[in-house]
């Protein structure tokens, strides 16, 4: 995932598994990005660097990207 920052740098967060992401948010107390995925229906969180990314919410009750 690239988002602008406010310098018009990219700024990449290495993410797994993304397939239609329609929606991202930011926690900037907690620095964890939260992002909904239509295709995968769900809704996903990482810390900022990427680290830590889980499922959140989906279908399958799968909490976990495990590659």
């Amino acid at each position: 995932m690239s988002l602008d920052a406010d310098d018009m740098v990219d700024v990449v967060i290495p993410l797994r598994q993304l397939h239609s992401v329609v929606a991202c948010d930011w926690d900037s107390r907690n620095d964890h990005i939260y992002w909904t995925d239509v295709k995968a229906r769900s809704i996903s969180t990482a810390r900022w660097d990427g680290a830590g990314q889980r499922v959140s919410s989906n279908n399958n009750n799968n909490n976990n990207i495990n590659k």
